[in-house]
């Protein structure tokens, strides 16, 4: 991997060029401009070739697994804790298994459909040709089917854990508004499920111990708009952007423009913030667009040889509705107080690992339970592994312009 070096900069953050790469520069869709131009927050992936299958591919060693590492995989997005309070609860109702039946073949599905919802649960599956036993299909079917269910005759109940709740509150509303898998999992039973006999202790001690179990980590596996974006992490539900072919992987963004260059060449930031803009708020936001966005709103250092200006986590995050700190420099404590507060952190250095000798963006996306710093790398490195805060920012220090750090949380 051939870099290139730039002055030192107090304005500016520098990006790794990976030479090689064709050098046709491709242009965004219209689709694509359009919701640029309209300040849209989000927009047509498929035009970039890089959208969800029909059903995509689930990923976990369980199906209680599978369903948690769907719900807070991107589109869904939802909290560890909101996601474990409806596998808790699917977990009460099926044991998370397509295949349940009961009441005489009347109630079915992992969420134990009945009463007309069953067939409009067949109706789905038919409409993409798979069958309605498929676990992936009950699981967008259950997603599907949140925003229309409401607690019906248990509002008195749902207002007892949320007392803002009205009579129109949905149910995905009422999730999302849940802070523990104590909550949520009342809160989806009240307005989704509304069993006769809730057991609700049950529904609550599941969540729990789903949320004990897998959510620290994510649960392990990657969402399938991921795997088909370069992704390579697959230790989180974490989506990592790369700016150029990657182990395979046909990038459609590696020749789109950002300033007079390409994303390949000098798109760590737009890259960076891409990741940080899809995993804090759930739009797939690809490294196309922050680079289009950003390198018509100053984020492109066209004067010193490419590369991005330290606005970009100001510029880029607040138009996709993100919140960005100060220049937080190499205070680790005050970066280790953005991500407990589960925010994401725009990091730039030069020198070794993470960081290049040309100068690099990358995120740091997650604390450990030993204090190490989680990554997202859009260059070749692997992101699973886990720094030391003293060394990465030692390594960010090597070489000038030397290691900063912008915090961004949702507004």
């Amino acid at each position: 991997m051939k870099l290139k070096r730039f002055a030192s900069s107090l304005a500016l953050a520098l990006c790794v060029v990976v030479m090689g790469h064709g050098a046709t520069v491709v242009a965004l869709s219209t689709d694509q401009l359009n919701s640029l131009n309209e300040g849209a927050y989000y927009y047509n992936v498929s035009a970039s070739d890089c959208a969800d299958s029909d059903t995509g591919t689930l990923t976990g060693s369980d199906n209680i697994q599978k369903a948690y590492n769907f719900f807070v995989a991107s589109p869904q997005s939802l909290t560890p804790q909101q996601s474990a309070g409806i596998v808790g609860n699917l977990m009460q109702e099926s044991g998370v298994n397509p295949n349940s039946v009961s009441n005489g073949g009347q109630t079915i599905g992992i969420g134990q459909w009945e009463g007309g919802r069953d067939d409009a649960l067949k109706r789905f599956a038919e409409s993409k040709n798979v069958p309605y036993t498929d676990l992936m299909i009950q699981l967008q079917f259950l997603w599907s089917e949140l925003p229309s269910q409401t607690s019906n005759d248990h509002l008195g109940e749902l207002q007892a854990i949320m007392p803002s709740a009205t009579a129109s509150t949905n149910a995905l509303e009422a999730v999302k508004a849940s802070s523990t898998p104590e909550i949520a999992a009342q809160a989806y039973e009240y307005t989704f499920e509304r069993a006769g006999t809730p057991v609700m202790s049950n529904r609550i001690r599941n969540a729990e111990e789903v949320f004990t179990t897998y959510g620290s980590s994510g649960g392990g596996g990657t969402s399938e708009f991921a795997v088909q974006c370069g992704a390579a992490v697959d230790t989180s539900n974490f989506i990592e952007y790369k700016q150029c072919d990657y182990n395979g992987k046909t990038v459609p963004w590696a020749n789109a423009p950002y300033g007079n260059h390409t994303v390949c060449s000098d798109g760590c930031g737009p890259s960076a913030m891409a990741m940080i803009i899809t995993n804090l708020t759930g739009q797939k936001v690809t490294p196309d667009m922050t680079a289009a966005y950003g390198a018509a709103h100053g984020t492109f250092n066209y004067g010193g040889g490419g590369g991005s200006t330290w606005t970009i986590a100001q510029t880029i995050g607040s138009h996709w509705g993100l919140q960005a700190t100060d220049a937080l420099g190499s205070d680790v404590q005050a970066i280790n107080k953005v991500l407990q507060a589960g925010g994401m952190v725009l990091a730039t250095g030069t020198g070794a690992e993470p960081f290049t000798t040309g100068g690099h963006f990358i995120v740091i996306r997650g604390l450990t339970s030993d204090g190490k710093w989680l990554t997202g790398n859009s260059a070749g490195f692997d992101s699973s592994k886990p720094y030391d805060p003293a060394t990465l920012v030692a390594n960010g220090n090597q070489l000038a312009p030397h290691f900063n750090a912008w915090g961004l949380t949702k507004k």
